[in-house]
């Protein structure tokens, strides 16, 4: 979890950071409100990202994608 004022540099940081993964999963929850249901219909970790890759178009793969949820304190289910 990243902390910290607004527009300090929290979310650039976190995107220069996803260079370094094969793949990278931005989720943002006040631009995609869709994403949200995600979590409160489910529970189960492994339906979570199944569904989010299935969304996103790209594949979530243990130690391969970096997997950036922001603006999460929208959705208060995903921090479950």
């Amino acid at each position: 979890m990243v902390r910290g004022a607004r527009q300090v540099g929290k979310s650039s940081s976190i995107r220069h950071l996803g260079e370094s993964f094969d793949y990278f999963v931005e989720i943002n929850f006040e631009t995609r409100p869709e994403y949200r249901q995600i979590f409160i219909d489910n529970k189960n970790v492994i339906d979570i990202v199944s569904r989010l890759s299935l969304l996103a178009g790209i594949p979530i793969v243990e130690n391969k994608t970096l997997l950036f949820l922001d603006e999460v304190q929208s959705c208060p289910e995903a921090l479950h």
